[in-house]
Formats: structure tokens, C-alpha cells, sequence
């Protein structure tokens, strides 16, 4: 349990249910944040699996076992399960038999880019081996963390993942966290997470490069209209992301992609805010109808 500068109790709570059950182990530190802690947690920990489970969730008193279950059944390094939402009380779920599923480490990484993307892309509904952090870091003073670290660590497992649709783990979901906050600067960490995801796969994967390639023309774009709506001197935060555009365009046009997307990168890059507004009357319509 880390106590990463806690300023209330908590640093005692862990305390007290260290001296009920020896496997525990306490570490206070300085606050530096979830990566920070995540990272002091790997650090410590000596067992073979290792999960990450954050303080104001809650998990199916099984979570553990089951996923453990599943990685030494199926001989996998990563064992994923589902999850739910909930805001202050938990529902109460009827199990149903689960439906479990192997995968290659690749058709995972595959996964952050359809509808999968959310189950796939966070850390706390997973075991994992834990010799998969040997070189794995999560990003300290950044958000968007899972996006840093996840495909790293799919890539680094071996071929068999497994994936059931058990909802094990229960998220909460709090109105004052900085992911339901307006959009802001550190919003923009996301892009950085990409950008190293393209660099990760450049040379390792042809596929899975044009996909991060594809995704961050979408998010380049999607981001510069998301600035001018949102955040004080956009005009300059703008700038850098069409930079970031034209840097990458020749890249963007050699992508296989339909023709009205190519148009739409061609635009983007000559009259970007002509887009952004265009993109804005296309998604009134489609609400209006």
C-alpha cells in the first residue's frame, strides 16, 4: 500500500491493516502523483504477479484469484477482466458464466483502437507477470498514464492474453476528477503519449504504426478545435499542434485511408479553423436529426 502523501488518515488505515496481516506492506512517501506511486509500488513489490488497484475503486472480493486463475490456466503473462461504472453505491451484478477469450499480444494492442479501446487501454482491471515492469515505467507528472504504458506492456508479454467478461473490478466515478474537468493543458500529455507510441512502433510493427499514425492525425486535429473552445492563449497551443500536423503530413497522406479523409487532412493543413468549423456545423446536424 503506498501513501503518497496522504494528508488525512490514510497513512494510519494502512498502518493498522499492516499489523493484521503480515503479507502487507506499507510505503509513505512525498505526494508525486498516481505514476509516481504506481511506479514505488513495483519498486517494492517481490511477488510474481503484480495488479494495480486504485484507492476509490472497489473489486469483486474473487478479482485477484480469477485473474490468477486465468494466467495459470491458459499460461499467459496478462489476465484481463471487465468492469462497471458506479458513482456512490454499488450494484449489485448476477454472475454469469464467464466467456473467456486468448489473444495475441498484438490483436491486444489492436484493440486500442476500436471498441474495445477503454477496457484495453487502463491498467486496474489486470494481472500482469510482474517481470513485464522490468523496463516499464509508468510516466511520472503526466495524466493520461495508462496511455504511456499499456501497449508497452501487451507488447512485452507473451503471445497468450486472456480476456474474460467477468465484471470483477468497479470503477468510481468522480464528478471532481481531472478527467471530467474542462479541458486543459494537461490534456495535451495525451498527444505525447501517442507520439511515443509511434516512435515504439515505427520500426517494431508496420500495421500497428499506421494505426498510431492514423489516430494522431485524428486527435492533432479534434484537439486544435477542443483548444480554441477551451484554454486562454489557444492561438499559441493551436499553433504547435499544426506544427505537430505538418510535420507528420507527408506521413498522414501515405496512410491507406479513404479519399474524403485525405481531403480532410488537406484542408486541415491549409485552413485550419475553415475545418474546425465545417466539423462543428457536420456535428450539429447529427445531433439535430
Amino acid at each position: 500500500m503506498v501513501d503518497d502523501g496522504s494528508t488525512d488518515r490514510c497513512g494510519e488505515i494502512c498502518e493498522w491493516y499492516a499489523k493484521k496481516d503480515h503479507r502487507i506492506k506499507v510505503i509513505h512517501k512525498e505526494n508525486g502523483g498516481l505514476s509516481d506511486a504506481r511506479n514505488t509500488g513495483i519498486q517494492y513489490a517481490t511477488g510474481e504477479y503484480i495488479c494495480f488497484i486504485d484507492s476509490d475503486d472497489c473489486v469483486d472480493k474473487k478479482f485477484i484469484e480469477y485473474l490468477y486463475h486465468l494466467c495459470k490456466t491458459y499460461g499467459a503473462d496478462i489476465a484481463q477482466c471487465a468492469y462497471t461504472r458506479f458513482f456512490h453505491d454499488i450494484t449489485a451484478i448476477k454472475p454469469e458464466e464467464p466467456v473467456e477469450e486468448v489473444i495475441h499480444n498484438k490483436e491486444m494492442v489492436e484493440r486500442l483502437y476500436g471498441d474495445e479501446y477503454i477496457n484495453t487501454v487502463v491498467v486496474w482491471n489486470k494481472l500482469y507477470k510482474k517481470r513485464l515492469f522490468n523496463n516499464i515505467q509508468f510516466p511520472k507528472g503526466k495524466i493520461h498514464e495508462d496511455e504511456f504504458t499499456t501497449y508497452q506492456l501487451f507488447w512485452a508479454a507473451n503471445n497468450k492474453i486472456v480476456i474474460s467478461n467477468a465484471i470483477l473490478y468497479y470503477y468510481r466515478q468522480n464528478p471532481n476528477s481531472i478527467m471530467y474537468k474542462t479541458f486543459d493543458k494537461k490534456r495535451l500529455d495525451y498527444i505525447i503519449a501517442l507520439e511515443e507510441r509511434m516512435a515504439f512502433f515505427k520500426e517494431k510493427d508496420k500495421q500497428l504504426y499506421q494505426k498510431s499514425l492514423d489516430l494522431y492525425a485524428y486527435i492533432l486535429i479534434t484537439y486544435y478545435g477542443l483548444i480554441k473552445k477551451h484554454m486562454k492563449h489557444a492561438s499559441l497551443e493551436q499553433k504547435k499542434l499544426l506544427e505537430k500536423f505538418k510535420r507528420n503530413y507527408p506521413d498522414f497522406m501515405k496512410l491507406p485511408i479513404a479519399k474524403t479523409t485525405k481531403l480532410k487532412y488537406k484542408l486541415f493543413r491549409r485552413f485550419p479553423n475553415l475545418l474546425n468549423f465545417l466539423l462543428k456545423i457536420k456535428n450539429h446536424i447529427r445531433r439535430s436529426m
